[in-house]
């Protein structure tokens, strides 16, 4: 259902989220209206502790199946009110390079890393690095794979957060 606000800067609405399966979740934001363009709105990961701007990104995660009520709200002002800029999907460069079995990332503006997790598509984790030094490159091993499709998260310090899905097919 849908239901109004009165805008407070420090308003944090509740989402309910029910997963039928397990399964990607993707939360974008589609129409705005009779609000200020430059206020950003914030989908809060309370259980990830990760914040992301919907007007500048969408948020995608694998859940397991099952009805989370006190995970997800939606604010407008982030624990991360320093943040100088919206990384983007452009800012780095995530894909699978099949002939050597490794997930590989390019970070050419060296921006910090905090983790990166691999997930396959019935949201079941792969692995999750983390405490990664700041890097231009990095690469991780997915000769022990099966084929098929993955979802790789990079998290930042910041606490925003890049996805993109890759296709595992080892030789």
């Amino acid at each position: 259902f849908i239901q109004a606000f009165n805008y407070d800067m420090e308003l944090r609405i509740p989402l309910v989220v029910e997963a039928k399966n397990n399964q990607p979740i993707r939360f974008r934001i589609f129409d705005v209206q009779n609000f200020d363009e430059n206020q950003p709105i914030f989908i809060h990961d309370i259980h990830n502790d990760i914040y992301v701007d919907l007007r500048e990104n969408n948020y995608e995660i694998n859940l397991p199946q099952g009805t989370y009520t006190d995970r997800f709200e939606i604010t407008f002002t982030s624990e991360a009110l320093n943040i100088d800029q919206v990384i983007t999907a452009e800012d780095l460069s995530i894909y699978q390079n099949n002939q050597l079995a490794q997930l590989t990332i390019s970070n050419p503006k060296l921006l910090e890393v905090k983790q990166v997790n691999l997930y396959d598509v019935t949201g079941k984790q792969i692995f999750n690095e983390k405490n990664l030094n700041t890097e231009a490159h990095y690469s991780f091993s997915t000769k022990n794979l099966s084929q098929g499709v993955y979802i790789a998260h990079v998290s930042f310090a910041d606490n925003q957060v890049v996805s993109k899905k890759i296709i595992v097919s080892n030789k």
